[in-house]
């Protein structure tokens, strides 16, 4: 009888310390697991929102270079028409056909002025919304990738690739190392590289 209790008594002390002991390591791995997962998740998640920044830059850049024209713009008397130098800040500044919705809103011009340049490592487009811009005129500026620390463009001839690509105006004259849009334009960030041709441009 008294065997019997004895066995009716539950854990021992022993055991039970054992128990609590197997519970914490067993609640422990757990928890670990549970942090590496959404840590993981987080990560992937960053990587995708990179992925997907990167994705929208170049196909901004794309369809900017791709109605890219042969145009006067900007604050200057002597106006550039295209600039491509990465030693500048804005290392890509030109003239493009507006987008299409400009066809529909008779306060905008069917042509505006557009930037790329590297500010405080952020990839960022400026854009005016009339190609001869003035001091007090509208400009749009938003940052398309963050963490760039560099950025290099290279123009292609026709022969070979160069490091720089410009064209003046004044006085209803172009001047410059060229008269002609490129009609190529490699821009390269973070270790990945762009090819992007330009329209033909008849004036």
């Amino acid at each position: 009888m008294t065997r019997a209790r004895a066995h009716q008594a539950g854990f021992s002390l022993v055991e039970a310390m054992v128990a609590l002991a197997l519970l914490g390591m067993v609640s422990s791995a757990s928890v670990l697991i549970f942090s590496n997962f959404l840590s993981s998740g987080d990560s992937q998640q960053r990587r995708l929102d990179k992925l997907t920044n990167m994705v929208h830059a170049r196909s901004l850049l794309a369809d900017d270079l791709a109605h890219a024209i042969v145009r006067p713009h900007g604050l200057a008397s002597e106006p550039a028409v295209f600039e491509g130098n990465d030693k500048q800040t804005c290392f890509l500044t030109f003239a493009r056909r507006a987008a299409a919705a400009a066809q529909y809103d008779n306060a905008r011009s069917d042509i505006e002025s557009v930037s790329y340049c590297l500010s405080e490592g952020r990839l960022v487009r400026r854009s005016f919304a009339y190609p001869d811009a003035a001091i007090d005129t509208k400009k749009r500026e938003f940052a398309l990738l963050a963490g760039v620390d560099g950025v290099e463009t290279r123009f292609h001839n026709g022969d070979e690739w160069l490091d720089s690509w410009f064209i003046g105006h004044t006085n209803g004259r172009f001047y410059g190392a060229q008269t002609t849009l490129p009609p190529l334009v490699k821009v390269s960030w973070q270790n990945y590289s762009h090819v992007f041709r330009l329209p033909v441009e008849v004036k």
